[in-house]
């Protein structure tokens, strides 16, 4: 696990931390050094830098915050006396003088402020304790300020001295110590809640620790940090629980991957982003014949490749080293789709590969015999294909429909006890376009609702008579499918002409018979 980020939480808090902890020795320095002069407070600025000031005036302006522009330091001291100040002074103009006042505790302030061209000069006055009070007022604000963000930080912040003690701890520090043991919540110093930190005055790096809450399963995981600060230990502790549970269930996933990859039949290999092989499983040495030593080298996707050929596992291309880039520029992502290749090798043996690219640079190679499905294929066209012949060569019309009603297959002999229907389809269509050839019978509305509900066992059989005067016998009955087989062939020696197309003369009795001579 990277650490950059905790470290840059760590400088954070410990410069807080810091600052927090050195207000107390600035704020008896400043009262010092401004009570111990007699002079009094007057600032001389070009634009924002400062060329001139008194003593005093320097001791409060170091009283102040650090970094900036001297003028804007200045300003942030007075602004909470005067209000509006720093409007008031850029709106000022050349030889322009502005004098202000303030009600202060400890005695009335007064400003005076004069412009000439690029120079400002500031005069503060009031008694020769007005930069005390300035500068107490400055650091007061900005321990609150320190003690706010301390408390407010989700990281625990504590200082130890020589012995291990707590001298100092933020909020954060304090609501996990009463939440670890309720009864000493009160009292002061609170008590240490690690006990294998490292000894004092000793500077570390990130350490780790966990911490179990009473009544609690799981433990309370953190990274601690120790500086050593002026004869104390400043420790920061950084809680990291949810990145290791995170890196728990990484790992946990990743074992449960690989024990599902190691069951799988299909050749598995992952390449990182690098174009190294971080991840395959067994199958994969199964079907190469490559050694798991040279596998566990991590090789790059070109070594892998040649590994491959070498044992002569690649179908030879044209050209090997184009074949190769086309690969190459497949990983790199110049395709988002799945490379699909057949390998027909040497041996016999037939291997599907699939070559999938991820958006993060990885890729997955995976190989699968499939030397049994194709040979399963050809057999199965093969007896498709004698089907069909064998079908071909019966003399009574069959017609197969799926259990959807869908045409399957018929055969030649359909075509010659029935006038082809274009474009028909369903089992509907063409017994529909049957019964169009056929003097009307109620045999055929028998038929189809016997096949809508599956009523073919035993078989259903009836005759009908074509409109040309022959008939058909017609048997359906059930394939194994759930769908329905129909064969239909013509009546022999039964052939009734169609009355309402013959004319009929018959002799009178006066008239000899008709007589046919042979």
């Amino acid at each position: 696990m990277s650490f950059m980020p905790f470290i840059g939480e760590f400088a954070l808090a410990a410069v807080i931390c810091t600052a927090a902890l050195a207000l107390i020795g600035r704020m008896s320095r400043a009262r010092a050094r401004m009570t111990g002069s007699g002079e009094g407070t007057a600032f001389l600025f070009q634009d924002f830098d400062l060329i001139d000031a008194t003593d005093t005036a320097r001791n409060l302006l170091q009283a102040g915050r650090n970094g900036g522009r001297d003028l804007d330091r200045l300003l942030d001291l007075l602004s909470p006396r005067f209000p509006a100040l720093r409007q008031r002074i850029d709106a000022m103009r050349d030889g322009e003088r502005l004098h202000l006042s303030s009600e202060a505790t400890g005695g009335p302030e007064s400003l005076a402020v004069a412009r000439h061209g690029d120079m400002l000069r500031v005069t503060l006055s009031g008694g020769v304790d007005v930069p005390v009070r300035l500068a107490e007022r400055a650091l007061a604000r900005e321990a609150e300020e320190l003690r706010a963000l301390t408390d407010d930080s989700p990281q625990l912040m504590w200082r130890e001295d020589e012995t291990g003690t707590v001298t100092w701890a933020n909020r954060t520090y304090l609501e996990l110590t009463a939440r670890v043991s309720p009864d000493a919540a009160a009292q002061w110093p609170p008590q240490g809640l690690f006990d294998d930190l490292p000894g004092s005055g000793e500077e570390t790096g990130p350490t780790r620790h966990a911490l179990l809450p009473p009544g609690e399963q799981d433990p309370i995981w953190f990274d601690i940090v120790s500086r050593a600060s002026g004869g104390h230990t400043l420790r920061i502790a950084s809680d990291i629980t949810s990145q290791i549970r995170a890196a728990d269930l990484q790992r946990d996933l990743m074992q449960t991957l690989t024990k599902t990859f190691a069951g799988l039949s299909v050749g598995l290999a992952v390449f990182d982003r690098n174009r190294q092989l971080v991840l395959f499983n067994p199958a994969l040495t199964e079907l190469t014949g490559v050694k798991p030593s040279l596998l566990v080298a991590r090789p790059v996707i070109d070594t892998f490749l040649s590994l491959l050929r070498e044992n002569h596992m690649l179908p030879e291309p044209d050209d090997f080293n184009q074949w190769r880039r086309q690969l190459t520029g497949l990983e790199q992502g110049s395709d988002s789709a799945d490379h699909v290749e057949s390998w027909e090798l040497a041996d016999g043996r037939s291997y599907r590969i699939t070559v999938r690219p991820f958006p993060n640079g990885a890729l997955a190679f995976l190989m699968e015999d499939i030397s049994s499905d194709k040979a399963l294929k050809r057999q199965l066209r093969a007896a498709l294909n004698h089907g069909r012949e064998t079908l071909a060569a019966v003399s009574e019309s069959v017609t197969v429909f799926s259990a959807q009603g869908r045409l399957q297959i018929d055969n030649a002999a359909t075509n010659r006890v029935w006038t082809p229907i274009d474009g028909a389809e369903t089992v509907d269509e063409i017994l529909r376009g049957w019964r169009t050839q056929c003097q009307p019978s109620a045999k055929w509305q028998e038929l189809e609702a016997r096949i809508r509900s599956g009523r073919l066992s035993p078989k259903f059989t009836f005759t009908v008579q074509r409109c040309d005067g022959r008939s058909v016998r017609v048997t359906a009955h059930s394939s194994a499918s759930g769908g329905a087989i129909l064969s239909c062939r013509f009546q022999q020696g039964i052939h009734r002409p169609r009355t309402d197309r013959l004319h009929v003369s018959l002799p009178r009795p006066d008239e000899p018979a008709l007589r046919v001579e042979p």
